[in-house]
């Protein structure tokens, strides 16, 4: 059974408040090594999205930039 996207939402704060420093965006790739060590189960696959930033913006509940020269960061809505 599938998960919603939105039952990801705890962990994936959990690992941005491991993650911030003295802005409100977190560089998604932080956040996934974060998740790595906070819960080495965790699959995107299990919220039937093929990436962790699919189940950010699936969710609802993040902000989603992408900046020019690559990068994705977030932060909470």
């Amino acid at each position: 059974k599938k998960e919603h996207p939105s039952k990801a939402v705890p962990l994936i704060r959990k690992a941005m408040e491991q993650a911030w420093d003295d802005e409100d965006w977190v560089d998604l790739g932080t956040v996934g090594h974060r998740l790595n060590h906070l819960a080495p189960d965790f699959d995107p696959r299990t919220y039937d999205c093929s990436k962790l930033v699919t189940v950010v913006e699936k969710s609802g509940k993040f902000l989603v930039e992408r900046p020019p020269g690559g990068g994705v960061r977030i932060k909470r809505r």
